[in-house]
């Protein structure tokens, strides 16, 4: 079955650490918590305590308070996805990390429109509402992907590439994110 843990590593690596980029629309970021996607997260409260001491943004690591904080935001939206069920970790990886660099919603719009067109006309598995909700429907959908499971992986990464594009073809002034959007994107696949 897919890990939490290897997926939440890919992703942190991914994220790094304190930013506060000129540009960005998520704003102050903590291992990509944006501040003004997630305001209300209670790690916010520590890091701003945190900028008043010597060392910030390096004193933010030490902090494992905050540490666990951001880890259990993040075992939520793997929760949220029930990615524990499905056996292809590259689907769970890019759906987790979608789910962290886009939002939830957009990965199950991802998911549900990669399913859809895989479905084969509704004979591997009924077309589902592409609604962007991580409901029964999808769920139940996604846990009979079996065989499956990497194709869907791809379809995945093929729509998320070009809603990157999408993004900076609209406002070139996110073109400034291209190369570290796109080392998101997973590369491995199997023959």
């Amino acid at each position: 079955m897919a890990s939490f843990l290897v997926a939440y590593q890919k992703t942190a690596k991914r994220e790094g650490k304190y930013t506060f980029t000129e540009g960005d629309r998520g704003g102050e970021t903590y291992k990509g918590l944006a501040r003004n996607r997630q305001p209300s997260w209670p790690g916010w409260a520590l890091i701003d305590a945190a900028k008043l001491k010597p060392g910030f943004p390096e004193n933010l690591e030490a902090d494992t308070v905050l540490q666990r904080f951001v880890q259990e935001f993040y075992r939520g939206l793997w929760h949220l996805f029930d990615l524990d069920s499905i056996s292809c970790q590259m689907l769970a990886d890019e759906i987790f990390d979608t789910s962290v660099n886009m939002g939830p919603s957009r990965a199950a719009i991802f998911l549900q429109e990669s399913m859809n067109v895989l479905n084969n006309g509704g004979t591997r598995w009924p077309d589902i509402h592409e609604d962007g909700h991580i409901g029964p429907e999808t769920l139940s959908v996604m846990r009979r992907l079996g065989e499956y499971e990497e194709f869907v992986a791809k379809m995945f990464i093929c729509l998320r590439g070009s809603h990157y594009k999408k993004i900076m073809k609209n406002d070139p002034t996110q073109e400034q994110f291209a190369l570290s959007w796109l080392r998101r994107l997973s590369i491995t696949f199997t023959e």
